[in-house]
């Protein structure tokens, strides 16, 4: 895990390197053991080292090829590294130390700018090349490796964190579209950015710039995951389920400093947690304890089935103070609850290791859709039974019907007969269900004609399947885990200078998993039925089959109590900034209404996150 960063301007004399170095060195919790630069005519690249493979400095970056012709920085870990050397080796190239990062320099030699559909692994990395004098950017499938970039003119800047770059751009403004889709869905959409003037590589996309232009293009989409299976069974996807998290746990075990393993008690890091066991016995899981949601003793009944040591530590009292913390590390307005225990999870595990296997991507892997896919086999049972017409109107009827179970019944019939996109935004945009308009009137008119909803239908329609379970599965790896669940897990793990690896998020096996019959994933019953079986089979039905309490910190609930008036105070505070996007009105009547529903306390969180990080920002202004 490093940071990266550089400049391009094409000139023929070296740039001035003291910015480059600057945003270099913001970047030192990424990477606190060394530091690199190197710059030519036209280009500088910087580099942050957090050493993992090859410590010694042979692996040090910016590192280039055999005439330095080429250069490359980069951030992240190749998983299938040895098998490219070999190959490598076999067409005569020459290596020098036994890094990943040494495959790139001599992959982009090999292949150019299709490197990055051979690579298996998470990443961003830059490669400087002075014959063609051009520079590439690449990021990883699913998004782990965060990569900002900024074009004005002819300088070109790129950096793995948006703290780092954004106080070396001249003039900030905010991008309107990008504060509505976080104030309605609490992130910032994966390939955007809060600035105008930076945008962030998407996952899976690769950028050329050259004295011609700038070219964005993606290596890795729908058609290289259909019909990629011919799973037909249980038993044979429970198989291939066995044979896939040995290579992808293994793979990323890989390491010359200590590996551990997050458990939380759910199935996700469950299953992790179990085959990181049987490939390394002498591994230690973390878990942090968490006031009014306690999944201790869960994990405790796994690690002790295991055989592994599991290190406690607890959300302290004093959590208001701490929330502020965790959101100075964020360079872009989020919301997401579960930042609070990432940070303190990866504080106590840098302790004691500088990897730490995760069981982030289960959810949009194995079709759980956090609750999603199982709804949406409920819709397509009711769709076939019940005409469109009689569900319509006997929703109605119940919804005058006193009582929380006649509601509930119509809601799910409401719901059933709704498109995916329009049950999505009344799910999980507060202000809509609230029906609320925050905005000031100059930022309505900046949002005339703009739907939050864009990125979402955007993914479905590019996978376009005829069935919704896999539009589901496909929507929640190209928007929420790159945007909001990857950001969480990088941000909060680098705070502490510690690398996160996801032995779920392979791009084989989520291609495989794409490809299968929904109903080995998902019924009307049940989500995830391939994992959980799977778990299920090596450490008994209590850890998998239960009510599963999250491991978030439980937001909602300190709003409604203690934060309330800490959470209005902050608001009132910092209402002149906020008033630059939001009507002064709606802060007012907000701050002195009673947050006691689900929708208010969210709305009263993002309020509250966007506050926090609207401190810290550099002088940024509204256009």
């Amino acid at each position: 895990m490093c940071g990266i960063c550089g400049y391009v301007d094409f000139s023929p004399e070296e740039p001035d390197v003291a910015p480059v170095v600057r945003v270099r060195d913001r970047m030192t919790l990424r990477g606190p053991d060394r530091a690199g630069l190197w710059s030519g005519p036209g280009a500088a690249l910087g580099h942050r080292r957090l050493s993992i493979i090859d410590l010694s400095p042979n692996g040090d970056q910016p590192m280039p090829n055999e005439d330095g012709t080429v250069q490359v920085v980069f951030n992240g870990e190749i998983y299938n590294f040895r098998p490219l050397r070999e190959i490598l080796l076999e067409r005569g190239h020459r290596f020098r130390s036994t890094s990943d990062t040494e495959c790139l320099v001599h992959g982009y030699e090999e292949w150019g700018e299709e490197l990055p559909r051979r690579l298996e692994g998470m990443f961003a990395i830059a490669v400087w090349d002075s014959r063609k004098r051009s520079l590439l950017l690449a990021r990883d499938r699913f998004g782990e490796k965060p990569l900002f970039y900024s074009r004005k003119k002819s300088a070109f800047w790129f950096a793995s964190s948006l703290q780092a770059l954004a106080p070396e751009l001249d003039r900030l403004t905010l991008r309107p579209q990008a504060l509505d889709h976080y104030l309605r869905y609490r992130y910032i959409p994966a390939d955007s950015c809060i600035y105008e003037q930076v945008d962030r590589l998407p996952p899976a996309h690769t950028l050329t710039l050259d004295e011609k232009g700038c070219r964005i293009r993606q290596y890795w989409g729908p058609a290289d995951v259909a019909g990629k299976s011919s799973i037909r069974s249980s038993r044979e996807a429970l198989e291939y389920l066995e044979n896939a998290l040995r290579r992808c746990v293994a793979d990323r075990l890989v390491a010359d400093v200590p590996v551990g393993v997050f458990l939380s008690g759910g199935v996700d890091s469950s299953a992790i947690a179990a085959m990181t066991a049987l490939a390394s016995p002498e591994v230690q899981a973390y878990h942090v304890r968490i006031p009014g949601n306690d999944e201790l003793p869960h994990a405790q009944a796994v690690a002790g089935k295991l055989g592994i040591r599991l290190n406690v530590d607890s959300v302290p009292a004093e959590s208001w103070e701490l929330v502020k913390r965790v959101h100075s590390s964020f360079g872009e307005p989020f919301a997401d609850p579960g930042c609070v225990t990432s940070y303190l999870v990866s504080e106590m595990a840098r302790r004691h290791v500088t990897v730490i296997l995760s069981g982030d991507g289960g959810d949009e892997v194995f079709g759980g859709g956090y609750g999603e896919t199982k709804r949406e086999c409920r819709y397509r049972f009711l769709r076939r039974w019940l005409p469109r017409s009689f569900s319509m109107v006997l929703s109605r009827a119940l919804s005058a019907v006193p009582g929380r179970a006649a509601a509930r019944v119509s809601r799910v019939l409401d719901f059933s007969q709704r498109a995916a996109a329009e049950r999505y935004r009344l799910k999980h945009d507060p202000f809509d269900r609230l029906g609320l308009n925050p905005y000031s009137s100059g930022m309505q008119r900046s949002l005339d004609g703009w739907d939050a909803l864009s990125s979402f239908m955007q993914a479905w329609t590019e996978l376009n399947d005829e069935d919704p379970v896999r539009n589901i599965m496909w929507t929640d790896i190209r928007t929420r885990l790159p945007g909001e669940f990857l950001v969480k897990v990088d941000t909060m793990s680098m705070a502490h200078s510690l690398e996160v690896r996801c032995p779920f998020l392979d791009s084989e096996l989520a291609g495989t998993l794409l490809s299968i019959d929904t109903g080995l994933l998902v019924n009307t019953r049940d989500s995830k039925l391939l994992l959980k079986k799977f778990t299920a089979n090596r450490l008994g039905r209590q850890p998998v089959y239960r009510q599963k309490q999250g491991f978030d910190f439980k937001v909602e609930r300190a709003l409604a109590g203690e934060w309330g008036p800490l959470a209005k105070n902050l608001i009132r505070a910092e209402k002149d900034t906020l008033g630059q996007v939001l009507d002064a009105d709606f802060l007012t009547r907000f701050c002195d209404e009673e947050w006691r529903d689900s929708a208010r306390l969210q709305v009263a969180w993002r309020l509250v996150c966007l506050a926090l990080w609207w401190r810290t920002a550099p002088n940024v202004t509204t256009g």
